[in-house]
């Protein structure tokens, strides 16, 4: 009961900063302006973004088959180790707070690296370390604890980097318009992925076959490194500008083909920046005719 407490304390927590401290971009209200006056449904403006979008969606899927199944699950793991559930409890603590560094490291990152190779590191790194896990396990998990618990542990920090990835991704990839609906679509992906990976790596640990779970890792990390090469596109502040400035001008396509054209390495035109300009001062310079049309004809 405590902990049902807990959770919706922490809820109501963030439900009181959503009110009062975010807001909307300006890019997205005009971006949402524009949308509303279209004709086109979201569905159908979605259409040219489904390679993007496939590449978040299943890549948050398959990062949380990981790490929900193993979380859900460690205790276990770590038990089959030990002799009592409490050490079991304790190690699965301090393999947490040993990760902790690793997790402010993979919020860094991203300023200094490639999201997308950020991830397919993290990825990559992950089925290394599950695979020596899979292989040996039946010759370290009693006799080399602490090599066990190492290895498990490197595994989880790996994990840290796309912990970042998949959500930062869709966060900046897609135009403002629908920005959060991919960003929502891939997030629910994602939960459909911990249902999957608590489930199955539930029934794993109930049969007894630990060993297994850590095969099941390896080969959903290489899938979502594979899924990372493919779908997953590279980009720079100014592929984003180029892509955003393309979908607000209604060419889609010419916009997915900005972001996976990779980073452009250069700044926008100056032309193109007047262009944005004078496009924003006559948008405010109607509105605010229609607003004193507007005050004239109330008076």
């Amino acid at each position: 009961r405590g902990a049902f407490w807990v959770g919706a304390a922490f809820a109501a927590l963030g439900l009181v900063l959503r009110i009062l401290t975010t807001v909307d971009s300006d890019k997205f209200k005009k971006a949402h302006k524009k949308r509303e006056q279209s004709s086109v449904s979201t569905v159908r403006a979605l259409q040219p973004f489904a390679m993007p979008l496939l590449g978040t969606a299943l890549s948050w899927f398959l990062y949380d088959v990981i790490e929900y199944g193993l979380k859900q699950n460690d205790t276990a793991i770590f038990h089959a180790n030990s002799a009592s559930i409490k050490d079991s409890v304790v190690t699965v603590a301090l393999s947490r707070l040993l990760v902790i560094p690793a997790m402010a490291i993979a919020a860094f990152l991203p300023s200094y690296m490639q999201m997308k190779w950020m991830q397919l590191l993290g990825f990559a790194g992950c089925a290394v370390t599950n695979l020596f896990l899979a292989i040996f396990y039946v010759d370290i998990h009693k006799e080399y604890v602490i090599l066990f618990n190492t290895l498990y542990i490197i595994q989880l920090a790996f994990q840290s980097l796309p912990g970042v990835t998949t959500m930062g991704i869709p966060a900046v990839i897609f135009p403002a318009a629908f920005k959060g609906t991919c960003l929502g679509i891939s997030a629910a992906t994602g939960k459909v992925g911990a249902t999957v990976g608590s489930y199955a790596f539930a029934k794993l640990k109930n049969d007894g076959h630990i060993s297994w779970i850590f095969w099941t890792v390896t080969c959903t990390a290489l899938l979502a490194a594979l899924t990372t090469v493919a779908l997953i596109p590279r980009w720079d502040g100014s592929t984003l500008d180029l892509m955003e400035k393309a979908a607000r001008a209604g060419d889609s396509k010419g916009a997915v083909g900005i972001l996976y054209a990779g980073p452009t390495k250069s700044t926008p035109k100056a032309a193109d920046l007047e262009s944005e300009e004078a496009e924003t001062s006559e948008e405010s310079t109607n509105e605010g005719s229609l607003s004193g049309n507007s005050n004239r004809e109330s008076e």
